[in-house]
């Protein structure tokens, strides 16, 4: 190897090596254990958009996971009693024409 060739070859390892490493967290997926009257999708934000219509909230919630939520709107379910959240972090969260008519301690006190 030739001197120029072997100082453009360190300059290009030194380079390498000073150059930050970005990772890129993925977006998450829509649950394909969602109730079939539940649209979602990915938003540019990396969170779940998440429409539902006359679907249970617990079920919701549970395939949800922990995923983060920009949106959440459930409408039309039967749900006397409200005894838990999802789990990930939600932005905004709309539960319409739900016959609610108690909120547990539990879900009252929850920090999102």
């Amino acid at each position: 190897m030739t001197q120029p060739t072997r100082l453009l070859a360190t300059v290009a390892v030194c380079l390498l090596a000073a150059t930050p490493w970005i990772t890129v967290n993925a977006a998450p997926s829509c649950p394909s254990t969602l109730p079939s009257s539940c649209l979602c999708e990915s938003t540019t934000s990396g969170r779940l958009a998440v429409s539902c219509d006359g679907a249970p909230l617990n079920t919701i919630f549970k395939e949800l996971g922990s995923a983060p939520i920009e949106r959440l709107y459930v409408g039309n379910c039967s749900q006397p009693v409200l005894d838990r959240l999802p789990q990930g972090p939600v932005r905004s969260l709309q539960i319409t024409n739900c016959s609610i008519k108690e909120v547990k301690s539990e879900v009252s006190s929850a920090t999102w």
